[in-house]
């Protein structure tokens, strides 16, 4: 093996070998997070996720009818009855008073705010988990608002109807709620409109991934493998039209930047952490059996010098792996390619998980209500609990990083 042989085989194990080292970091980094973050997470809500009726249920508290009333009391239309209604959680009582509004104002005339009572309606059924009735009325009120250029209403009907149709589910009715949150997000006019058809967006993109059949990231055969391999790279990356990875955590982001409150912020935030929480050990499972199978190809004798001379023969620099490759590599080549382009990118992602814990942590405070924070501070531990499955995946990555390298070194001729 000459000189330049010899700098190109090393540039290529220590490309994979920091791979390697960064994989064992961040599982390390991530149960550190892990650790503190339960730790620091108090306990009243651990008490609260346990045990979410106590507080109904003790005699020296208030009688949820009392607050009720108390509630309704305090506010000056039927309208603002069911928003507090809403905000403290009893949505039954909320959508009761709603449709009594809807029937006042008919009886007025007031068609936009029959409107409101409908929409909000649908509101509170999609939060009773009744989505079809809250369908049937958001169908209704789409073609009410359908020829209006804009209007508050139909940009939230948009919304409401898209994330309906997505917690319905289905390939169409996924189809439905993309058309109708993109809808909504090119009519919006304020931040918070496009920040929540972001966060809707994204929760589609969520939704088709996890639809994915889980033999897709199943290596049954060495013949199937550079198909397998191509398949799950489309997953990750940005493709016109079609759901991603990276495009889910991009509408996400979206949402965070288009937004001015803490709590949707904080909410579009969660979405994004809970997300690679859950995707990623996928990736990095597949990852670490493509990789298992590469050793194979190496184990041959010169097979890495002959992948290596063939690369010094070819344009193509294999350190920075390209995202486009020649036509003519030959097909272990291509492999190669493909994974370490595979292996950079669950690498940057499962990167991006401490940052995304540090950022939403310190939001879990400050939401303007208990219950919001409450809810808030149970979604991030059950990331936090999630985390285990992304540490372990990432150690297999590591052992696999590492087992390949040691089969390159030993079929690698050495330097004359």
């Amino acid at each position: 093996m000459n000189r330049q042989q010899f700098n190109t085989r090393n540039q290529w194990l220590n490309r994979w070998s920091r791979w390697a080292t960064r994989y064992r970091a961040l599982s390390l980094c991530i149960l550190a997070l892990v650790t503190t973050s339960l730790c620091i997470l108090s306990t009243p809500v651990l008490a609260k996720f346990s045990a979410p009726n106590v507080p109904d249920s003790q005699p020296s508290i208030q009688n949820p009818k009392s607050k009720i009333q108390n509630l309704i009391a305090q506010s000056p239309s039927l309208l603002d009855q069911g928003r507090s209604l809403y905000e403290a959680g009893r949505f039954e009582p909320a959508r009761t008073v709603w449709e009594k509004a809807e029937k006042e104002y008919r009886r007025q005339g007031d068609r936009a705010n029959v409107t409101r009572s409908r929409l909000y309606q649908a509101e509170a059924l999609k939060m009773m988990g009744a989505n079809p009735r809250a369908l049937e009325i958001l169908e209704e009120l789409d073609k009410t608002v359908l020829l209006e250029p804009y209007s508050v209403e139909k940009v939230q009907i948009l919304r409401s109807l898209g994330e309906v149709y997505a917690a319905i589910g289905g390939t169409e009715n996924l189809k439905k709620a993309r058309a109708a949150l993109q809808q909504s997000l090119e009519i919006a006019q304020t931040p918070e409109a496009k920040s929540a058809a972001y966060a809707g967006l994204g929760l589609v993109d969520r939704a088709e991934i996890s639809r994915i059949s889980p033999q897709t990231f199943v290596i049954n055969s060495r013949t199937e493998l550079p198909e397998k391999i191509q398949l799950v790279l489309s997953l990750l990356q940005q493709q016109p039209e079609k759901a991603s990875v990276q495009q889910a955590l991009e509408n996400f982001q979206n949402a965070i930047n288009a937004s001015t409150t803490p709590l949707t912020t904080t909410q579009a935030a969660l979405n994004q952490l809970s997300f690679l929480v859950n995707v990623l050990p996928k990736f990095n499972r597949f990852l670490a059996n493509a990789l298992n199978d590469l050793q194979a190809e190496f184990a041959r004798p010169n097979r890495a010098d002959y992948f290596l001379k063939n690369y010094l023969n070819r344009s193509v620099r294999l350190p920075q792996f390209i995202s486009t490759t020649p036509v003519d590599l030959k097909e272990p080549e291509q492999r190669i390619i493909d994974l370490g382009m595979l292996t950079r990118q669950t690498a940057d992602l499962t990167a991006d998980l401490p940052q995304f814990l540090a950022q939403v942590y310190p939001k879990l405070t400050n939401l303007g209500s208990d219950r919001a924070r409450i809810n808030a501070q149970i979604n991030f531990a059950q990331s936090l609990i999630g985390l285990q499955q992304v540490t372990t995946s990432a150690e297999e990555v590591n052992r696999e990083l590492k087992a390949m390298l040691e089969t390159i070194q030993k079929a690698s001729p050495k330097t004359r």
